[in-house]
């Protein structure tokens, strides 16, 4: 067999011998003809191999999978042309220096010419000797690698405080670790991860693919372990010509706004991270005990509906036989595959097709399960206080995210009440009121529902009163919230079944209260057409401040209609949280964002010159919208669930 194989590559070998360029298209290909694994790692990346000139590339049928991916291939396809004009392999410029010294820095700060920087580290927190080496780069092709960080802090000191553009990929890491050794990294930045992510949001958005779009390096990031001088050198010199590309780019979309302004809010992020907030140990431990007892119960049910006492609803294995083997439910597959799953969307979408209370208790029970081991677990900081990272790159539409922990996902209400301010302070939530759906009614130009805002009426009880043809008196609370459900359903883009699993009834009945809801609002029905069809028609849409989203293959309708609305309000709240950064009072601090709201900490007799500013602030006319102000709701409260 083994001999067999290797004839069948001798004989490939010496067929490939007459072409210039060989393309490999998918990983089996790749590893068949270089023996090398991983086609996302080296998708783009042009080398030799056996006297060979390579280029692997992407499956057409990965890419039809995740047309997302359609970016890289097409990347990939342009090199052809020029790669495949003659036989010869010519390495792309790599000229390191691998042990540079401080007349290097010096010459790098005399240069006075924007340069990027990379640091490597221990793995572990920022420290005062986390660095391990820094990689300096401001020319194509050209890095120097610097070991003994703490060893230069003079010159590096005297070269990060010069005003030339910093350029950094996740510039906020090196920044928190180099500010860790006393060596503050003075504005203007350029992250290239942002840039990227502002330019291709839905696309991979580590160093090593992005070069892989932007660059002509050959993949390097398995060196690590084996050279780290190099990697390091090569991470720099990435960066910097990421940056050569992506700068002019920015420019050409009319991003440089967001683009200003995300750079603006990294040291309000990073300033948040730092602060953290604080965590009331003992109410945590005594609600995490309480949530146990409530899994142990749905446990107890669960383990009865499936008449095994041995069920074990954490493993998928068990979980899959139950649904599809003894309870004969639709087997649900991951996306773009055919293998069958009982992830979280597969339960939801089971639910929908065919309520049933073994879904209900599995879906509750992995809420709770994974309530109980996130939020409800001791911390184990010596402060006692969450210090969440916030993303400006982790959504598509330009949400932030949040991680370690994520905030973000704390549910409202008992969940939110471990969090607390210290002793004498008090907790200012600030929440843009109802900002998506006044974005939509903008946009849509439903100026019916923009007067019902301007009297300051409960949208959910006018929309209901304008579907139902009932005056707003004789709407009741199950009107309201058929109406609430109604208007974020169809914002994310819910169909008639879905919406018949949320509100109780048939699906027949779900779409005839569709049809009343879009009758009620015929604008907004006619403006998420006109959407699907321009982000088919163009591939992307862009939202007033020139963020877009582009759509890949078919457009999908919850992704249109969401990343309007959703986007425009992200930057909107960003462009505040950088106002508040410079205009709150200096006994105040910014604790955590989550969607469209942020949490300030203050002393609680500055609660109302702190309430009265963040109103001052956020609800300034908003230029790109027809100077309109989104009103904020301010609750001040002892927990950020009594102000939320």
């Amino acid at each position: 067999m083994e001999a067999r194989f290797c004839m069948k590559q001798h004989k490939l070998q010496e067929f490939m011998k007459q072409f210039n360029l060989i393309i490999p298209m998918g990983n089996v290909a790749m590893r068949f003809i270089t023996g090398k694994h991983g086609i996302m790692k080296w998708r783009g990346s042009i080398f030799a191999y056996n006297e060979q000139k390579i280029l692997p590339t992407l499956h057409p049928a990965a890419v039809m999978r995740t047309q997302e991916l359609i970016p890289a291939s097409v990347s990939d396809f342009r090199r052809i042309p020029s790669a495949s004009s003659t036989r010869e392999f010519v390495a792309t410029k790599q000229e390191y220096k691998t042990d540079g010294d401080n007349g290097d820095i010096l010459a790098y700060s005399h240069a006075l010419k924007p340069f990027s920087f990379d640091v490597e580290t221990d793995g572990g927190e920022p420290h005062e000797n986390s660095i391990t080496v820094l990689g300096l780069s401001n020319e194509f092709g050209v890095a120097t690698v610097f070991s003994d960080v703490r060893g230069r802090w003079g010159p590096l000191v005297g070269l990060f405080a010069r005003n030339v553009l910093k350029i950094g990929q996740n510039i906020t890491f090196d920044i928190s670790h180099l500010k860790a050794h006393n060596i503050p990294v003075t504005k203007p930045w350029f992250d290239t991860m942002i840039a990227h992510h502002l330019v291709l949001s839905d696309v991979p958005n580590d160093l090593g693919f992005i070069s892989s779009l932007y660059t002509d390096i050959p993949y390097w990031k398995h060196m690590s372990d084996t050279n780290l001088k190099w990697y390091n050198a090569t991470d720099a010199d990435a960066t910097f010509r990421i940056y050569e590309v992506l700068a002019p780019e920015i420019e050409r979309l009319g991003m440089q706004r967001i683009f200003k302004t995300s750079m603006d809010v990294i040291p309000v992020l990073a300033s948040m991270r730092d602060v953290g907030v604080r965590v009331d140990v003992k109410k945590q431990t005594m609600w995490k005990i309480a949530l146990e007892r409530v899994i142990e119960r749905l446990e107890h049910e669960l383990v009865n509906l499936s008449g095994d006492p041995l069920f074990n609803w954490r493993s998928h294995q068990q979980v899959k036989q139950l649904l599809y083997d003894k309870m004969g439910f639709p087997r649900q597959y991951k996306r773009g595959t055919h293998k069958v799953t009982s992830e979280e969307d597969a339960l939801e979408k089971l639910y929908e097709l065919a309520p049933s209370r073994a879904v209900k208790l599995l879906l509750s029970l992995r809420k709770l399960g994974k309530l109980s081991g996130t939020y409800f677990t001791p911390l184990q900081t010596a402060d006692r206080r969450a210090h969440s990272d916030y993303l400006v790159h982790g959504a598509a539409t330009g949400r932030l995210s949040s991680r370690d922990p994520n905030l973000q996902n704390v549910p409202k209400g008992r969940s939110r009440d471990i969090y607390v301010p210290e002793e004498g302070n008090v907790f200012i939530n600030a929440d843009y009121n109802q900002i998506e759906m006044r974005i939509q009614a903008i946009m849509a130009g439903e100026r019916a529902q923009l007067e019902a805002f301007a009297r300051g009426e409960d949208i959910h009880t006018w929309n209901a009163a304008t579907m139902y043809q009932k005056p707003v008196s004789e709407i009741t609370k199950k009107d309201r919230k058929e109406s609430k459900d109604m208007t974020y359903g169809l914002n994310y883009g819910k169909g008639a079944r879905s919406l018949a699993a949320d509100l109780g009834t048939s699906v027949a009945e779900a779409r005839t209260r569709i049809d009343l809801y879009f009758s009620a609002l015929p604008l907004v029905k006619a403006w998420r057409q006109d959407l699907v069809q321009k982000a088919s028609q163009n591939g992307y849409l862009a939202n007033p401040f020139g963020r877009r989203r582009y759509f890949f293959g078919q457009a999908e309708a919850p992704k249109v209609y969401n990343f309007l609305p959703q986007s425009t309000a992200l930057d909107i709240l960003l462009e505040a949280l950088v106002a508040l950064g410079d205009e709150l009072p200096k006994t105040a601090r910014q604790v955590l964002t989550v969607h469209d709201q942020v949490l300030i900490e203050c002393p609680r007799e500055d609660a109302k010159q702190v309430s009265e500013c963040l109103k001052d602030v956020m609800e300034r006319p908003i230029d790109v919208l027809n100077n309109y102000v989104v009103p904020i709701d301010v609750k001040v409260g002892k927990t950020w669930g009594e102000c939320d």
